[in-house]
């Protein structure tokens, strides 16, 4: 059997467009263990988040963190990838909770490939990215990025994953560092 420090939960964080999503899938698929995306879990049981952040980002907040807590409990012994919600480890407990739960993984994308991952999205998938004009979407993450950047800081790896050949590899990576944690 394995060891609480060898199971592999491997909780991914980082701004919105970093690729949480995307790459945690395609990890949790080459690690062969389950993928839950926590803004996908909140979706289907309350509703859109933009209309959830439209009428209160705290009550949005609120929701998160009860649903974050809710899945961890139910993962508990479990082994899993999560992708958490740009804004998850904002909150000093949830950010303890999963600092302790798993291993936490900061996907460190460079500004480009954020404003070209949510170009792709449709306008409303994002609510507090939703301004139109380029230069001013670009202050507005780099500002959220400098108010999230010290709890970002605390995860136990940062990594840049830009393409399927830096995640096989960075994958190798995490295997290894599961097992020496």
């Amino acid at each position: 059997p394995k060891t609480r420090a060898m199971m592999r939960k491997y909780i991914l964080a980082g701004m919105p467009g970093a690729g949480k999503t995307v790459w945690g899938a395609q990890l949790a698929k080459m690690c062969n263990i389950p993928f839950f995306d926590l803004d996908h879990l909140i979706e289907k049981k309350h509703g859109s988040i933009s209309k959830i952040i439209n009428k209160s980002e705290n009550h949005f907040r609120s929701i998160e963190k009860d649903s974050l807590d809710l899945l961890l409990k139910n993962l508990s012994g479990e082994e899993y990838v999560l992708a958490t919600g740009g804004g998850t480890l904002m909150d000093d407990e949830s950010l303890n909770r999963v600092i302790t739960e798993g291993i936490v993984v900061f996907i460190n994308s460079p500004l480009e490939n954020l404003l070209r991952n949510l170009r792709r999205d449709s306008d409303d998938s994002r609510p507090l990215l939703s301004l139109k004009h380029e230069i001013l979407l670009k202050e507005q993450l780099l500002k959220m990025f400098y108010k999230r950047k010290a709890k970002y800081m605390e995860s136990h790896i940062i990594t840049r994953i830009e393409s399927p050949e830096q995640l096989e590899l960075f994958t190798k990576r995490l295997e290894l560092f599961t097992k020496l944690k």
